[in-house]
């Protein structure tokens, strides 16, 4: 019988993954004991407070970097102190700090279709268990490493979330994009789409923060967009439970997503997606069924749509019914039920 699992990470800022481990956690904690282990001492408090209060936190507190052995020792000092039945992994690499008597207990979530550099062969096998995000995870893993893994969908608390009521048209059509500021969300595609719609009433937020931001605000003023197109910067989950309904589509112009949990999260809201046709978001639309997809990186056809859905928004009825499929396939019940019972097969 599973009575405690701990998962770590090496830190804990806005993004996909955290945020994913975030309702995992809180879901998990209503059934067995669970701790978070914080290697690095990159954290956001913001997410940190959206944590269940009953999950046991441990900050090690490493500097990127560091050769100090201390936040190492400790790691493995707190696996020994609390006994998790099971270690649950969020990056491959952590299997290296762990001795081998943990390894038979330890299982791995590999969020990404890309191949790391540093992901290994050797690495995957200490792992007693490898978990897909998506088929199309599962399918690299098996090419890339002939590493056999189980899929489990990321899922998010559907009653979190508030839902779209606000059908008008007589308003700017509000677009949002949600997503670290780096180059495989493909800001640019979407910039540059914007860019060629300025006779249309829209208005574009983009929610999140990272290495490109400079770069945008400037290609945002040298094109003249900064009256369409405003970065938000990042905002807490709370922010997005509650504001997401505000707006009449969400775009995810990215390269490449293991999965593409805003895509879920905007279902959950009950407003329509726009994506590129990569493997991860793909799956969740289903290749159009229950949202529009455009080829990755071009700039004409993510324009193309975005008229389309200007000019025919999506209806209330069509919106119920892609809730209905999001949240049968992606709620985080069904995410933590299916670790649940993983678990117990270690």
């Amino acid at each position: 019988m599973i009575r405690h699992v701990a998962h770590i990470v090496w830190g804990f800022r806005l993004g996909g993954i955290e945020t994913m481990l975030v309702n995992i956690m809180n879901e998990q904690v209503c059934h067995i004991s669970v701790t978070l282990i914080i290697i690095n001492d990159i954290v956001d408090e913001g997410l940190i407070a959206s944590i269940d209060k009953r999950v046991n936190i441990v900050r090690l507190n490493r500097q990127i970097g560091s050769r100090n052995p201390i936040p190492l020792l400790r790691l493995n000092a707190t696996l020994l102190a609390k006994k998790p039945d099971v270690i649950h992994c969020h990056t491959h690499t952590i299997i290296k700090l762990l001795p081998k008597l943990f390894h038979k207990r330890s299982i791995l979530t590999v969020h990404t279709t890309i191949r790391d550099k540093h992901l290994c062969t050797q690495d995957l096998r200490k792992y007693a268990r490898i978990v897909a995000i998506s088929p199309s995870v599962q399918q690299m893993l098996q090419k890339e490493f002939d590493m056999d893994s189980t899929v489990i969908y990321n899922g998010i608390d559907f009653s979190k979330f508030e839902h779209k009521t606000d059908f008008s048209q007589l308003k700017p059509f509000r677009i949002v994009q949600v997503g670290r500021l780096i180059a495989p969300k493909g800001h640019k595609t979407l910039l540059q789409a914007i860019a060629q719609l300025r006779e249309l009433n829209i208005h574009l937020d983009i929610i999140g923060d990272g290495e490109l931001r400079e770069e945008l605000e400037e290609m945002i003023s040298q094109a003249g967009l900064t009256d369409k197109i405003t970065l938000l910067g990042a905002k807490s989950q709370e922010y997005i439970f509650t504001h997401l309904k505000d707006y009449d589509l969400l775009i995810q112009p990215s390269v490449w997503e293991g999965f593409g949990l805003t895509a879920v999260e905007a279902m959950a809201a009950k407003v329509p997606v726009l994506a590129s046709n990569i493997d991860g978001l793909g799956e969740i639309l289903q290749n159009g069924k229950y949202g529009e997809c455009f080829e990755s990186g071009n700039v004409e056809q993510c324009r193309d749509k975005i008229i389309e859905l200007y000019n025919a928004p999506y209806k209330a009825e069509r919106l119920d019914a892609i809730y209905d499929y999001a949240n049968a396939n992606f709620n985080v019940k069904h995410t933590a039920n299916r670790y649940l019972d993983l678990y117990a097969k270690i």
